[in-house]
């Protein structure tokens, strides 16, 4: 499936052949359709100094219809509606029982892949099942 793709900082935009991988064992696979792209996006696109990060898809913030599912998932269906988060909320630490859950410290899980990156502007993303909202 062709993505842009960004290989390094300050670097154009390139298109790219991306693999997409079946879901693993507790994930699904979300066809994305609407995503957004912020201000880490732009932070990641221009000023980005981890290399380790590259290649990398930039956006973050998805929507989409439910693909696939792992092995171990039983309450997701593909035609689902499906927003999956970002970052993950164990719901038990000092960050999740305040409004900060962003900077939930116990669950460390990478909650979204493609490849080798986090995002949602690839036209599929997998996620874990507890970190994604089905309408």
């Amino acid at each position: 499936m062709l993505n842009q793709v960004l290989l390094c900082p300050t670097a154009p935009l390139m298109m790219e052949e991306i693999e997409v991988t079946p879901p693993q064992e507790g994930e699904i696979q979300i066809k994305v359709v609407a995503t957004g792209v912020c201000h880490t996006d732009l932070y990641h696109l221009f000023e980005g100094k981890d290399k380790r990060g590259f290649l990398s898809v930039l956006g973050h913030e998805g929507a989409g219809v439910v693909e696939s599912v792992g092995p171990g998932v039983t309450d997701f269906k593909p035609g689902d509606k499906a927003i999956p988060l970002f970052l993950s909320q164990c719901g038990e630490c000092k960050f999740c029982k305040c409004p900060k859950t962003n900077l939930c410290d116990l669950d460390i899980r990478i909650r979204i892949r493609i490849r080798i990156r986090k995002s949602f502007i690839a036209k599929y993303a997998c996620a874990y099942k507890e970190f994604v909202l089905v309408t």
